[in-house]
């Protein structure tokens, strides 16, 4: 008997006819792995949640998640405790989520890591509020940015709009201090990022040490009042020496309980979310993904 994978897809992604090829061919050669194959596209916001959520109370043997880390980030909020597990095909922009998981973009090279019993492992991931992260939460000036950008000039460029809205923002941008509990200590800060893994987006890593295998929260807490100290932060995060940085503090925890007297934005995997207060916490044990071996560590290893 075949197993069922459920196929959740982002049609935006890519030209209609040539996705609709993909598609196509992926359910192909998942059928030949010995899968059934049930493609859903999603129709609008937070469809992919709802999808995800049909998928687990259904309590099929795969998910496979196709489109960037937003429509990721949608799957997973339904996905948190269950024990089906997540595959994941990268077709966005950034794909921090692929990039930090070392997962092949080849169609043909997903369908054989799938394909493998070697190949699920449980993750860690982070909660921001009520909603749940695989990689980053930014406090501030980047859920700012984010606000900011054209999603027309999104689509047009990528990854280049939210440096022309940075550049843009920054000219504009008048630090208010953020204030952080983290295990009984108080610290202040400009910008925060509360990080789940190493990726960020781009070239850039502002939380350079987390990792999915980690059950702790990495804080990268930037505490310049002026644009041209960010700038300069700027700088030392494209070679990734922005630790080493005055004004720079990084830690681990579980738990971050931040506040400010402004209702600062703050953005999970690249989307705003809310607004501070908000409490940022680790959730252990929180998924089983499609990993390559060796990637992560091996007690964190599922056999199949």
């Amino acid at each position: 008997m075949n197993k069922l994978a459920f196929l959740i897809y982002n049609p935006k992604s890519g030209r209609q006819q040539e996705r609709e090829l993909a598609i196509k061919n992926f359910i192909a050669m998942m059928e030949q792995k010995g899968f059934s194959v049930e493609a859903r596209r999603t129709e609008r916001a937070f469809h992919a949640t709802e999808l995800a959520k049909e998928a687990v109370d259904r309590q099929v043997d795969l998910v496979v998640a196709n489109g960037g880390d937003g429509t990721l980030n949608e799957v997973l909020q339904t996905m948190v405790g269950s024990q089906v597990p997540l595959a994941v095909w990268p077709g966005g922009t950034a794909n921090v989520v692929a990039l930090d998981l070392q997962l092949p973009r080849n169609p043909k090279d997903i369908v054989d890591l799938i394909g493998r019993n070697d190949s699920r492992y449980r993750i860690h991931v982070a909660k921001a509020g009520s909603r749940y992260y695989f990689f980053t939460a930014g406090i501030g000036l980047d859920a700012e940015i984010i606000e900011a950008v054209d999603s027309e000039l999104k689509k047009q460029i990528g990854k280049g709009a939210f440096w022309l809205a940075g550049f843009a923002h920054l000219v504009k941008w008048n630090p208010t201090p953020i204030n952080l509990l983290i295990d009984g200590k108080t610290y202040q800060g400009t910008f925060v990022i509360v990080g789940k893994s190493f990726g960020y987006g781009g070239t850039l890593s502002l939380t350079p040490h987390a990792r999915f295998d980690d059950d702790m929260l990495d804080v990268c807490i930037f505490s310049g009042t002026s644009k041209l100290q960010y700038i300069s932060y700027l700088a030392s995060c494209l070679n990734k020496s922005q630790l080493d940085r005055k004004g720079v503090t990084y830690l681990k925890t579980r738990r971050v309980d931040a506040s400010s007297v402004v209702s600062l934005p703050v953005q999970a995997d690249g989307e705003v979310i809310g607004n501070l207060p908000m409490t940022f916490e680790v959730i252990p044990d929180a998924l089983t993904m499609v990993v390559p071996p060796g990637v992560l560590r091996q007690d964190r290893q599922i056999k199949i």
